[in-house]
C-alpha cells in the first residue's frame, strides 16, 4: 500500500473509531447522569477534573515527543519507544500516588476523595498506553490503536451498566475505568509489538536528550491543562456540588467535541515534523492551509449545532433534570445546563484553530516558546474564574473558557508566524462562516422536532453551501485526507 493510500486509511480508520467512542461516551454519560443525579454528577465530574490536572504531570510532553523522534528517524524506533516507555511510567507512578495523597487535604466528600485513586490507577494505565499509541500511529496502524480504544470503552461501557443496574454507587461506576484501560492496553501492547519491540529502556544519555527536549512541552501542557481543567476544580470548590453537575454535564459533551482535533493532529504531526526536519517548507505551508481550512469546515457545523440544539443535545444525554435545574438566574431567565452547553460551544472553533498552531509550534521545535505565555494564560483564566465564579458560578467559568481560548488562538498563530513565515488564506473560512449561518437558520424552525431531523437537514445544507462556493471541493478534500499538499 502506498504512503498516500495508507495515510488516507489510518485517517478513516480513526474517524470511525471517534465515531463509535462518541456514541459509546454519550451513552456512558446518560448512564451516569441519570444514575447519580446532578449532585452525585457533580462528585463524578470533580474526580475527573482533579486527577485530569495531574495527568499533564505524567506525560511531561514525552509523547509529542516521541512522535516527533519517530517521524524524523534520527534514532531507532526501538530505543526511542523504549526509552519513553520508561520515564512515562516512572513519572505516571509518581505523579498518580501524589494526585491521590494531595485529594485528601482538599475538603472532599469520602467518595471523592477514594474515587480519585480509582481514576488515578485508570489514567495510569491511560499514560502507559499513550506510548504504544504513538508508536502504532507513527507507523501508520492507526486501526489498531482504534481496536484497543474501542474494546477499551466497550468494556467500560458494560460494567457502568452493569454497576447502574446494580445500584453499587458511584465507586463501583468510577471502577469501570481501569477496568476498561487495562484491557486497552494489553490490545494496543500486542500490536505494536508488531511494529517495534516495546522493551523497558533505560539509556542515560538518551534520557538527558528526551528530557531537554520535553520539559518545555510538559511544562507548556501542565500550564495549558491547568487554565483548561481548573475551571471545574475551582467551581466544585467555590460553588455546591449541584453546581458543578450542572456545569459538568455539558462540559462532557464539549470534551467529547474537542476529541476530533487530536486525531488529526495525532496523523499529521509526524508528516509535518518530517517537513519541517527535511526543510520542505513549501510543503509545510501547503499542507499548514488545508489543516486549517478543514479544522475551520469542521468546527463551524459542531459550533453552530451545539448552540442551536443545545436543549434537545442536553435532554438526549443527560435527561430532563438536567434542563429543569439551575442555582441562579440572569435577568429573569434560570441559567440551565443547556445555556452552559451554549456557551462553551463558542470556544469550539476556537480550540480546534489553536490545536494546530500549538502543535506545531512544537513540531518546528520551539516548545519553549510556549512557556511564558501558557503561564499568564493560566493565571489569566485562574483570576477571570476567581472574578465570574462568585457571581455567575457555571456560566462565568464557560465565559472564562471563551476569554481564555480567544487569547490562546492569537497568540499561538503570532508566536508561529515568528518561526516560519506562511500566509494562511481565509477565503474557505469565510465561506464556512456563511454555510453556518445559513445552517442555523435552517435548523432554527425545525429545533423542536426529533432531533435527528434538524440534524440531518442542517448538516445538508452546510453541506451544499460549502460545496456551491467553493469552499471545499473533491480535490481538497483527497489532500486533507491524505495529509499531502499540492506541493508534495
Amino acid at each position: 500500500m502506498s504512503l498516500k493510500r495508507k495515510i488516507a486509511y489510518n485517517t478513516a480508520a480513526q474517524i470511525v473509531g471517534r465515531a463509535v467512542n462518541t456514541v459509546i461516551s454519550i451513552v456512558a454519560i446518560g448512564i451516569l447522569t441519570r444514575y447519580l443525579g446532578v449532585a452525585g454528577f457533580g462528585n463524578y465530574t470533580t474526580v475527573f477534573a482533579f486527577v485530569g490536572l495531574f495527568s499533564t504531570f505524567a506525560d511531561f510532553g514525552f509523547m509529542l515527543i516521541l512522535l516527533r523522534e519517530l517521524g524524523a528517524k534520527k534514532v531507532s524506533p526501538e530505543k526511542a519507544a523504549g526509552n519513553v516507555l520508561s520515564i512515562r511510567t516512572i513519572f505516571a507512578l509518581v505523579v498518580y500516588a501524589l494526585c491521590f495523597a494531595v485529594g485528601w487535604l482538599l475538603d472532599y466528600p469520602l467518595v471523592v476523595n477514594l474515587g480519585i485513586g480509582i481514576i488515578a490507577l485508570s489514567m495510569l494505565w491511560g499514560t502507559i498506553q499513550g506510548t504504544v499509541v504513538a508508536v502504532l500511529q507513527a507507523n501508520l496502524k492507526a486501526d489498531r490503536a482504534v481496536l484497543g480504544d474501542v474494546a477499551s470503552r466497550l468494556t467500560t461501557l458494560g460494567l457502568i451498566i452493569l454497576f447502574s443496574r446494580l445500584q453499587y454507587g458511584l465507586l463501583a461506576l468510577l471502577s469501570a475505568y481501569p477496568v476498561g484501560a487495562f484491557v486497552g492496553l494489553v490490545i494496543n501492547t500486542f500490536y505494536a509489538n508488531q511494529c517495534v519491540k516495546l522493551r523497558f529502556k533505560f539509556d542515560k544519555q538518551y534520557w538527558r536528550y528526551l528530557w531537554q527536549q520535553s520539559w518545555p512541552v510538559g511544562l507548556a501542557s501542565i500550564l495549558a491543562i491547568v487554565y483548561f481543567k481548573i475551571d471545574s476544580v475551582m467551581l466544585s470548590v467555590m460553588k455546591t456540588q449541584v453546581d458543578i453537575g450542572i456545569y459538568g454535564a455539558p462540559y462532557k459533551i464539549y470534551e467529547v467535541l474537542l476529541a476530533l482535533p487530536a486525531l488529526f493532529i495525532g496523523i499529521i504531526f509526524p508528516i509535518m515534523s518530517g517537513y519541517l526536519a527535511q526543510k520542505k517548507l513549501e510543503k509545510f505551508c501547503g499542507a499548514m492551509q488545508k489543516s486549517f481550512d478543514f479544522m475551520m469546515l469542521l468546527s463551524v457545523p459542531l459550533m453552530v449545532g451545539a448552540i442551536t440544539l443545545a436543549r434537545p443535545i442536553i435532554n438526549i444525554v443527560a435527561g430532563s433534570e438536567f434542563i429543569r435545574t439551575s442555582t441562579f438566574s440572569i435577568a429573569g431567565y434560570p441559567m440551565t445546563a443547556v445555556s452552559t452547553l451554549q456557551v462553551l460551544a463558542v470556544t469550539i472553533i476556537l480550540t480546534y484553530l489553536t490545536s494546530i498552531f500549538n502543535n506545531m509550534i512544537i513540531a518546528a521545535g520551539k516548545q519553549r516558546a510556549l512557556l511564558l505565555p501558557n503561564l499568564c494564560f493560566m493565571l489569566l483564566n485562574i483570576v477571570l474564574n476567581l472574578l465570574l465564579i462568585p457571581k455567575f458560578s457555571y456560566i462565568g467559568a464557560a465565559v472564562a473558557t471563551i476569554i481564555t481560548e480567544l487569547c490562546v488562538l492569537l497568540v499561538n498563530r503570532h508566536l508561529l508566524h515568528n518561526f516560519i513565515d506562511f500566509r494562511l488564506n481565509g477565503s474557505a473560512s469565510a465561506k464556512a462562516i456563511v454555510g453556518g449561518i445559513i445552517m442555523a437558520l435552517a435548523i432554527l424552525p425545525l429545533r423542536n422536532t426529533f432531533i435527528v431531523l434538524p440534524m440531518l437537514v442542517g448538516s445538508l445544507v452546510y453541506f451544499v453551501v460549502v460545496v456551491a462556493t467553493k469552499a471545499v471541493s473533491k480535490e481538497m478534500l483527497r489532500e486533507i485526507i491524505k495529509g499531502e499538499t499540492k506541493a508534495s
